[in-house]
């Protein structure tokens, strides 16, 4: 049932109830309607400035970019049907019929149906969860590349990592798995129903930083379960970085 029925059933509902008329019986149940949505947004606001900001915007950054708060876009998302309609069209109602700027208008979306408990941390709007690992490595990128596809090289941090990652990463990092997007390289294997991105980016200072994205998991315990893995990993790696710059 649309939320237009439901509000035209309130309000025969109350004219029968009290003997108003129509329109009369309309204009309390639109205040009282007006006054609970009101609360309910305050509430999701709330929730959301005491929520963690990562993968959507903090409400600081929302007023920057934006010139209003949480109240105020969570309010325009109720009004619009956000919860009904999904995330791709409350995203574009921000962007395109309020100009907010692409980014924030998927950020506050997220904020709000983390907030409304349609999403939860980790998890996108398709219903699987995914998860970063990041490091800054003393090494450049052509060098972090051969630490993990030379299998010589692996041999001397990988059986320390131990678990499914020393048998998986074996498998699907040979060096012809890494292609290069200008400076940066990137490589992209299955793992189980999971997809795996590493991506390693050059520094100014000649180091490097790598980032192990996870999607397509399947819960919150997934979540965690790699990302203590690949945090593991990617220790592993770095450490043998240092020992070969010399405990740079």
């Amino acid at each position: 049932m649309t939320e237009a029925k439901k509000f035209k059933r309130a309000v025969r509902a109350r004219a029968q109830r009290t003997g108003e008329s129509y329109a009369v019986a309309r204009q309390h149940v639109l205040a009282k309607t007006t006054k609970e949505r009101e609360r309910s947004t305050a509430a999701a606001a709330a929730t959301a400035r005491r929520g963690s900001s990562k993968g959507s915007v903090s409400e600081a950054k929302c007023i920057e970019k934006t010139g209003h708060g949480f109240d105020h876009w969570f309010a325009v998302l109720d009004e619009f049907g956000a919860r009904r309609l999904g995330h791709t069209a409350a995203a574009r109602h921000l962007r395109v019929d309020h100009a907010v700027p692409s980014w924030y208008s998927q950020g506050i979306t997220v904020a709000y149906e983390r907030a409304r408990g349609l999403r939860e941390l980790n998890q996108v709007c398709a219903g699987t969860f995914e998860v970063s690992v990041s490091r800054v490595l003393p090494v450049s990128v052509d060098e972090a590349v051969v630490s993990l596809s030379r299998k010589a090289q692996r041999e001397r941090w990988l059986p320390a990592v131990g678990g499914e990652l020393a048998a998986v990463v074996p498998q699907r990092l040979a060096s012809k798995r890494f292609r290069r997007n200008g400076d940066v390289a990137i490589a992209r294997f299955p793992h189980g129903e999971a997809k795996i991105e590493l991506r390693i980016t050059p520094k100014a200072d000649g180091r490097s930083t790598i980032v192990a994205r996870l999607t397509a998991l399947a819960d919150k315990a997934a979540v965690e379960h790699a990302r203590g893995q690949w945090r593991a990993l990617l220790d592993a790696m770095r450490a043998h970085c240092r020992g070969t710059k010399g405990g740079a």
